[in-house]
């Protein structure tokens, strides 16, 4: 599952409230054209319970090369 599909599964309100951030920073990430800072992807983690991991928000490592 990918980040987006996540926050469309939770709904953004819900993400922004539980990480005290804005619906916008949510929305941003859901589209892809913002990435969460680290502090945030690991309140993400323990937020989705299992549901998203680490490569599901920022990607494969291998895709590092490739950037």
């Amino acid at each position: 599952m990918t980040i987006g599909e996540w926050i469309d599964e939770k709904g953004a309100t819900f993400v922004a409230y539980h990480l005290g951030i804005t619906e916008s920073a949510v929305h941003s990430w859901r589209s892809g054209t913002r990435k969460p800072r680290p502090e945030h992807a690991k309140r993400l983690l323990c937020l989705a319970n299992g549901e998203l991991a680490w490569e599901d928000i920022y990607g494969p490592v291998a895709q590092c090369d490739e950037a």
